[in-house]
């Protein structure tokens, strides 16, 4: 199937779906645990074993304008729904 594919548009590159939680919990020590275990996988055996199957090289703090064009692009679609 692959082989009768064909590539008709490449976009450009787009942040990766971001792992997001509520501010009011954001200092809690679970939210803080599950913060330092994603982002301390790439130095972490198992956590490196996984990013490697998830074909990706670690996670990093970021902010809301990483997706403003991600968000462009819903706005578009949502308005042709």
């Amino acid at each position: 199937m692959v082989s009768k594919t064909r590539i008709v548009y490449r976009s450009e590159w787009l942040g990766f779906p971001p792992i997001v939680g509520l501010q009011a919990t954001r200092d809690t020590p679970m939210i803080r645990a599950f913060a330092d275990a994603i982002l301390g996988m790439s130095s972490d055996p198992l956590g490196g074993q996984i990013l490697q199957v998830l074909a990706l090289d670690g996670f990093t703090p970021g902010s809301p304008d990483l997706y403003e064009s991600t968000m462009e692009k819903w706005l578009v679609v949502k308005a042709q729904a």
